[in-house]
């Protein structure tokens, strides 16, 4: 029964019902973040990635910001990021640690990073993301 409950949020979900709109938790912005890195630029990238971490965790309305590297292949790294609300994803992209990171990794990577969001089945609840 649980199931159908779920199954029924998301499609009235997917269909922006306005009865939806208060459930704040439905509208979090999960984004995984997939970088390749050159090989001789693993440990700068690394150094400047913990530092964007650091500040990034201290944003209004971050959840998560975690920074991964592959275990079979250390020049790929995923960045899982989550964020309260559009805004608060879009504020973070405005900052001045997220703009000097972008600036300063860029001429590491084998090619540009690569953005894929994801909708939230489960935790919904915000509290269970810290």
């Amino acid at each position: 029964m649980h199931q159908f409950f779920r199954h029924l949020y998301f499609v009235l979900y997917s269909a922006k019902i306005p009865a939806l709109a208060t459930h704040t938790e439905a509208f979090m912005v999960v984004t995984a973040v997939m970088i390749h890195v050159k090989p001789d630029s693993i440990t700068n990238f690394i150094d400047a990635t913990v530092k964007n971490h650091e500040s990034s965790i201290l944003e209004t309305g971050n959840l998560r910001f975690d920074v991964l590297q592959n275990a079979d292949d250390p020049s790929r790294f995923m960045l899982y990021e989550v964020y309260e609300t559009e805004q608060a994803a879009d504020a973070h992209k405005k900052t001045a640690h997220y703009l000097e990171w972008k600036k300063t990794v860029e001429s590491w990577m084998h090619k540009p990073r690569e953005g894929v969001s994801y909708q939230v089945i489960e935790p919904l609840e915000k509290s269970k993301w810290r």
